[in-house]
């Protein structure tokens, strides 16, 4: 839709789509000799959302222009049904009614007082932390929403475009993969919050260089908990550019213009683990700052 001449324009969209059948890598026993192998799979999967997009025209003068765009999607994923899931081999994977990419972990209750230890919750209450029938607090990785706002502005020959990049989601945090603090491996400086004397309440249990092997296994049960799981959203100013347009006319030039232009400048987060889009085999966005002149003849 288009109001005021255009001035505001908006779009939304809404759309529902499932795949069945689905061709994947079947899980082997090792003895195979493979990993996998390609079959398919009677699951359905359904992916939906939401997209809106808006401009507007804010200021439309002779020597003053700006305009907004906004953009915003909110993805949902959500595995329907699944044949016998729990006789196959992503029964510790999948779960009916959630997303494809959620994790299955141990509920963290924090550290007991008295001992140090990480205690963590007892689904089925045997007084025993199983990984089959404990881990059952579930994480799903997936943003929950993301987007853009973008604006232009433009004063006489100079031009103003700047972009920020939103998204909200959940990550592994900096504990994530780490060893237990206590051996000789790098810890992020989180570990320096720990229990040392009864009654001490903090978030990480007691070290231990592996001698106090309690300790030594429940940090393992500890990085496949939700204690490794932390808010990742975060705010990117992803681009910004400024350039003017020098007026040459008279001398035969079609155009010069002399600009900057950055990417990637700033990233507001409370995420501590670097990058908090932490894209998957890709180095981390880098910053880059450029400027020049261009010349059309």
């Amino acid at each position: 839709a288009g109001l005021w001449n255009n001035r505001l324009s908006f779009e939304i969209a809404y759309y529902n789509n499932r795949s069945d059948n689905q061709l994947v890598g079947m899980p082997l026993p090792g003895i195979t000799g493979f990993s996998s192998i390609s079959a398919n799979l009677n699951a359905v999967v359904e992916n939906s959302g939401w997209e809106i997009s808006l401009r507007s025209v804010n200021i439309k003068r002779e020597h003053f222009w700006w305009n907004t765009s906004f953009n915003l999607t909110v993805p949902r994923n959500r595995l329907v049904s699944f044949p016998d899931l729990k006789g196959s081999t992503y029964a510790s994977k999948y779960e009916i009614g959630y997303p494809l990419s959620i994790y299955k972990l141990y509920k963290l209750n924090g550290v007991n007082t008295e001992t140090g230890l990480f205690e963590f919750e007892d689904y089925n209450d045997d007084g025993i932390i199983t990984s089959t029938d404990d881990r059952k607090f579930i994480a799903d990785l997936t943003p929950r929403l993301y987007g853009n706002i973008s604006n232009n502005l433009r004063f006489r020959n100079w031009n103003l475009d700047f972009l920020f990049q939103f998204v909200k989601k959940l990550g592994l945090n900096e504990y994530y993969n780490t060893e237990p603090p206590g051996t000789k491996y790098n810890q992020p400086v989180g570990v320096i919050d720990r229990w040392q004397t009864q009654g001490d309440q903090a978030f990480m249990q007691a070290y231990t260089s592996g001698s106090n092997y309690d300790a030594y296994l429940l940090h393992y049960k500890f990085r496949a908990s939700d204690g490794v799981i932390s808010d990742a959203s975060f705010i990117r100013l992803k681009s910004l550019s400024v350039s003017y347009k020098f007026p040459f006319e008279k001398t035969g030039s079609e155009n010069c213009v002399l600009y900057i232009q950055g990417q990637n400048l700033l990233t507001i987060t409370k995420f501590k683990n670097g990058d908090p889009e932490q894209l998957t085999g890709f180095i981390p966005p880098v910053r880059r700052l450029s400027f020049g002149i261009r010349v059309e003849l």
